[in-house]
């Protein structure tokens, strides 16, 4: 693939995962102000951002494996979050003077660490348990 062309599509994967989770808050905030017709019309839009144009965009870009293969990639994932992008957020916002925001990084850092664990697990199991046979 011309690296151009995949670059574009990694913006426009980007573009329309963010869609789908704004789309999501925007149901969530049309429900508390009493407006289900709204947000019924975010959900519908937000489910096609994510499970058509996200889903033939990573498909394009190869990004899901197999389940082994997807584990090991959201394990990996996780620990560079947790080692190095919420520590350096973190950082970064304390010495900026942004307190919250460094206390929320801290806070995703922690997340991110037991998800790797639990994908850890998840894969210790698998590899236990051959598939179908449960």
């Amino acid at each position: 693939m011309d690296p151009r062309t995949r670059l574009h599509l990694e913006a426009a994967l980007t573009g329309e995962a963010l869609a789908a989770l704004r789309y999501n808050l925007f149901a969530e905030r049309a429900e508390i102000e009493g407006r289900p017709e709204v947000a019924t019309l975010f959900r519908t839009i937000g489910r096609q951002e994510r499970s058509e144009h996200f889903a033939e965009i990573a498909e394009l870009l190869g990004l899901v494996g197999t389940t082994r293969q997807n584990l090991e990639m959201a394990i990996s994932g996780e620990v560079v979050e947790h080692h190095k992008l919420y520590p350096t957020y973190a950082a970064e916002a304390r010495h900026a003077g942004d307190e919250p925001a460094a206390e929320r990084f801290i806070e995703l850092g922690g997340d991110e660490h037991r998800h790797a664990n639990l994908l850890r697990q998840a894969l210790g199991e698998m590899e236990a348990v051959p598939a179908g046979v449960l």
